[in-house]
């Protein structure tokens, strides 16, 4: 499934003609690691926004 559609998407691009393009275009090696990147960052985002939301409330309780 995932060949037909690298082709037909390289195909539409215009990559047919140009096999080491294409075989560029479809190299998925390193994309596994590219979307663990992408959710290590996701997760970085939330807990920066949970722990600056909270930070203040945490600063009051101890300040007391």
């Amino acid at each position: 499934m995932k060949k037909t559609l690298w082709n037909a998407v390289g195909f539409a691009i215009g990559l047919k003609g140009d096999p080491v393009l294409a075989r560029r275009f479809r190299n998925q090696t390193n994309a596994t690691a590219i979307e663990y990147g992408l959710i290590a960052a996701g997760i970085s985002v939330a807990i920066i926004a949970v722990v600056q939301g909270l930070g203040g409330k945490v600063a009051s309780l101890f300040g007391n």
